[in-house]
């Protein structure tokens, strides 16, 4: 919605998603990853969040669901080596 959002992530395969302005958690995927997630990055200017992580996989997130969740929009798995 264009407002400024942070996306954190774990050690364990979470993922956050902060409002910067209202210093509040907007969402959060606590098993985003089966492993550490290593990469956590928003198209701009679209609802959706792309992550990486330990477990060789590469998921796209689109946040658009009524109370401001996400969903599991696309998923590629299965890399020889963790994807970069």
């Amino acid at each position: 919605d264009g407002f400024p959002a942070l996306a954190s992530s774990s050690s364990s395969g979470g993922v956050h998603v902060w409002h910067l302005e209202k210093q509040q958690l907007l969402a959060s995927l606590p098993q985003a990853h089966d492993a550490a997630v290593s990469t956590a990055r928003f198209l701009e200017g679209e609802p959706v969040l792309l992550t990486t992580g330990g477990d060789n996989a590469v998921k796209m997130w689109i946040f658009d669901q009524e109370d401001g969740s996400a969903r599991l929009l696309r998923s590629r798995n299965g890399h020889s080596a963790p994807p970069t």
